[in-house]
């Protein structure tokens, strides 16, 4: 019981250790709130507020998938009585990352067909599974992505060197561990779009870890106390008398599979490919005047003649 006035209390409440990570999906979702409740003698004086929190697992990134990888892919296309064949190369410094890290991809597209090739494409793909019941449901959805809108015709090519891409902050680990009904992988993917619906790819799998930097794993003492009150039921949960009403936390039914929620701090500093300073941008010519490391080699797209 409270008099009139103002009161303060500290919280404090240690989080389970099988809870999976924050993430919001087409079909499924996993998000957190923390809510207060005050109630009056009268029902009408009861008070409810609650604000949502974001929760990431921590999953090292094992040593495997430091590595890189590559593949080539060619296609014969018919255009009326001609024919020819697109060749298709690319390649990724690593098959693996953790939110925030930047990707560098090199690829090459030669056109030897009498076909038009539109655009080139990388992109970072997340693949859900969303589990009900007897049904599965699968959905992919672009989480990151590099476009190159550039026309090759026969006998024209395109080269990429050292392009960036970055893993999107805050996006849930592969797998989603821990939760039971979703399912989570990605896919990196490079593709060509070819006039007349198209297209040629190549997808590699990909494993997003937990970024490590600013994670904290508390100690723990074997005598404290572990708060388990979320294994009850939702009626054992109530925090308040049955007639009073549960907060809505829905979210909105329309999504788009480019308009995925990105939540970083204000302070972040994450690189991101489509705003990057072209004006300062180094060639290829000057290339030999920097060090030879990955994250100091410049951008370079160059055209070819076949």
């Amino acid at each position: 019981m409270l008099e009139k006035g103002n009161h303060q209390f500290d919280f404090e409440y240690r989080l389970p250790d099988n809870l999976p990570s924050s993430f919001i999906g087409k079909f499924g979702s996993v998000t957190y709130v923390f809510k207060a409740s005050a109630y009056g003698d009268r029902p009408g004086d009861t008070s409810l507020i609650s604000e949502p929190f974001l929760i990431l697992r921590s999953l090292p990134l094992p040593e495997r998938f430091r590595h890189g990888a590559s593949a080539k892919l060619e296609k014969r296309i018919w255009k009326k009585l001609s024919s020819g064949k697109v060749k298709l190369s690319a390649s990724i410094n690593r098959v693996g990352g953790t939110q925030g890290e930047d990707l560098f991809i090199n690829a090459e597209v030669a056109n030897r067909s009498p076909a038009r090739i539109t655009a080139m494409q990388t992109s970072i793909i997340m693949n859900t599974l969303y589990h009900a019941q007897n049904r599965a449901i699968p959905f992919r959805q672009i989480v990151n992505k590099r476009r190159d809108e550039y026309e090759l015709l026969r006998g024209d090519g395109r080269r990429w060197q050292n392009v960036r891409l970055s893993i999107p902050p805050y996006i849930p680990e592969t797998r989603l561990e821990y939760c039971d009904i979703i399912e989570v992988s990605y896919t990196l993917q490079f593709r060509i779009e070819i006039a007349g619906g198209k297209e040629m790819k190549i997808e590699f799998p990909f494993m997003v870890g937990s970024m490590q930097e600013g994670h904290e794993i508390v100690s723990r003492n074997k005598n404290s106390i572990m708060n388990r009150q979320w294994t009850l039921s939702s009626k054992e949960l109530q925090m308040g008398p049955a007639r009073d009403p549960a907060p809505d936390y829905g979210h909105d039914g329309d999504w788009y599979h480019e308009n995925v929620p990105e939540l970083r701090p204000e302070d972040s500093k994450v690189t991101n490919p489509l705003f990057q300073d072209h004006d300062k941008k180094i060639t290829h010519k000057n290339i030999e005047n920097f060090q030879p490391t990955l994250d100091e080699l410049p951008e370079v797209i160059e055209n070819t003649k076949l």
